[in-house]
């Protein structure tokens, strides 16, 4: 017992005494930006996953339904002039307004707004069977090649969407179950797959990616490399300012939008051909976890590696008396592990948990349900089925959730 509280203490410690430290990062997309990068302020980078691979992604929330389109791989959205019952003779000719993402919320995609109303939505929500029901079709152009889109029905989470090309007609199926932890579920028309591309929507804070971003002078879309937030965390730019000193955090107001670190942090220069970092400026951040961190950027790589450079200082943590967790302390080992690890806990009102172990890809490799006493106890986890690698492991239970990585390495 009293090697477990050493631990616990020791934990506990690192974090408080490294909470000032200013942290030097990276985020890499590759050659050409050919990645999402998903990054996590506490951990570092979770995943690195090709930006192409996909051409529709599908909202995996039980109360959402946007729809968005992947303009990095050259998918174009058009609204029809038709209803459903003119599934059949629906082709390009019947196209009306290009419509677009927006890049200030995961909540809305192409295909639930236009430009005319930003909850323009595709379907008709029923209060007696709580399904939504399709009501519109819509024109793609992936590259140089046309296709319609129908989406047919949102059972709760769970989406059936049919596409029609010139030589198929395919209808996908998007189970809920595959994509509740994630932020969409994916659809690759070349090769009329789903994906599950990305790390369990808890893991994360941004995504470096390329987007379309609205210019509001020039009232156009125009594509973009930065930093989107995930859905929950809140961020606030403040320019003016000393980047490498300010901390008044709580002078300034975050919000949701995903875009607000976005792409302006660098511009450039035609005539040097370098890419210039903004000066005076830095970003709040309220990460997932409900921490407090300052981000700024210090370079960028471009086009030739994808590569941008920051500093990160976590301002603020949580606290046990802030979050009122059930949880007094938790801490995992050993790690790297082989065959078993186990859950060190001081449990103050919890009665049961789901253990979970994800991938890196958000595929769930291993989950348990655990009944749990009051007070201090060890959790084994048989880990010996997994193979090497980094994977997330999660400790779920009512008003708790905690994150940590963990390294199999037999």
């Amino acid at each position: 017992m009293k090697k477990i509280f050493l631990l616990l203490s020791f934990c506990l410690f690192t974090l408080i005494s490294m909470a000032q430290n200013i942290v030097s990062d990276s985020a890499t997309m590759g050659q050409g930006y050919a990645n999402d990068v998903h990054y996590s302020l506490q951990n570092g980078t979770i995943s690195t996953v090709s930006n192409t691979n996909w051409h529709l992604a599908f909202r995996s929330g039980l109360q959402t339904d946007g729809i968005f389109i992947n303009s990095t791989a050259n998918v174009k959205a058009y609204l029809t002039n038709k209803a459903i019952t003119d599934w059949a003779i629906l082709d390009s000719t019947h196209i009306t307004n290009e419509v677009f993402n927006t890049d200030t919320s995961w909540e809305i995609g192409a295909f639930n707004r236009t430009f005319d109303s930003p909850y323009s939505s595709w379907g008709v929500y029923n209060t007696i069977t709580k399904k939504v029901t399709g009501d519109s079709l819509y024109i793609l152009k992936v590259g140089n090649n046309w296709a319609k889109l129908w989406v047919v029905e949102k059972d709760y989470g769970t989406w059936q969407v049919r596409v029609g090309t010139t030589t198929k007609d395919t209808t996908f199926t998007i189970l809920h179950n595959d994509i509740r932890f994630n932020t969409f579920g994916y659809i690759n028309l070349n090769t009329l797959n789903v994906l599950y591309r990305e790390p369990a929507d808890s893991i994360w804070d941004f995504k470096f990616t390329r987007y379309y971003s609205l210019q509001p002078s020039q009232n156009i879309y125009y594509p973009s490399t930065g930093v989107l937030n995930n859905r929950g965390v809140k961020s606030v730019k403040v320019s003016g300012i000393d980047k490498n000193t300010y901390m008044n955090y709580g002078a300034h107001t975050m919000v949701n939008n995903i875009s607000t670190l976005g792409a302006d942090w660098k511009t450039f220069d035609n005539a040097t051909f370098q890419w210039n970092i903004t000066d005076s400026t830095c970003y709040f951040v309220k990460a997932k976890t409900g921490d407090i961190w300052k981000v700024w950027f210090t370079g960028f790589g471009g086009a030739s590696s994808g590569k941008s450079y920051f500093n990160k200082q976590k301002l603020f943590t949580v606290g046990i008396g802030e979050r009122s967790l059930p949880i007094a302390h938790l801490a995992i080992y050993p790690n790297p592990a082989s065959e078993n690890v186990s859950l060190v806990l001081d449990n103050k009102s919890m009665r049961s948990a789901v253990i979970r172990i994800v991938d890196l890809q958000g595929k769930i490799v291993l989950e348990e349900s655990r009944s749990i006493e009051i007070g201090m106890q060890t959790l084994p986890i048989n880990v010996s089925g997994l193979n090497n690698g980094m994977y997330i492991m999660s400790l779920e239970g009512e008003n708790y959730t905690a994150n940590s990585r963990i390294v199999i390495s037999k």
